[in-house]
């Protein structure tokens, strides 16, 4: 008989459905816990993304970064378009300009950001990682 009382609580337990005879208070306080723990999950997630924008603003080369580009076009400079582009970013290596469409601290943003531009058929991009300014690793 204990038994079966012991397993009907940890039913009751882990399914959150109400134990015979527990009170209404409780379930009511533990349907508005669970909605506060929305409302705190919801805040930390924003406060997140607010960081995570807050660091990619930040004009430095030090830490880690994660550069979606595409190109590798040789012979080809910006430079005499830069009075009608709104903004880009670029680098020459070797004779090779590489546009830099995105820079993230995170390695899934930028694969996130990657896969969305191959979505829209912009296939040749890849990722760059850097570490304090100097490429570490390519991602194609």
């Amino acid at each position: 008989m204990i038994a079966i009382f012991g397993m009907i609580y940890l039913y009751s337990s882990e399914s959150k459905q109400p134990f015979i005879g527990q009170p209404k208070e409780l379930n009511k306080a533990l349907l508005l816990q669970e909605m506060e723990n929305g409302r705190l999950l919801l805040r930390i997630d924003s406060i997140i993304n607010l960081d995570r924008s807050i660091q990619n603003m930040v004009e430095t080369e030090d830490g880690i970064f994660f550069e979606v580009r595409i190109g590798a076009i040789e012979n080809f400079s910006l430079n005499k378009f830069n009075d009608n582009i709104q903004k880009i970013n670029y680098s020459t290596i070797d004779g090779s300009t590489f546009i830099i469409l995105g820079k993230f601290r995170d390695a899934d943003d930028a694969n996130l950001f990657r896969n969305d531009l191959k979505s829209i058929g912009i296939s040749n991009t890849f990722i760059v990682s850097k570490l304090d300014g100097e490429i570490i690793s390519v991602d194609k």
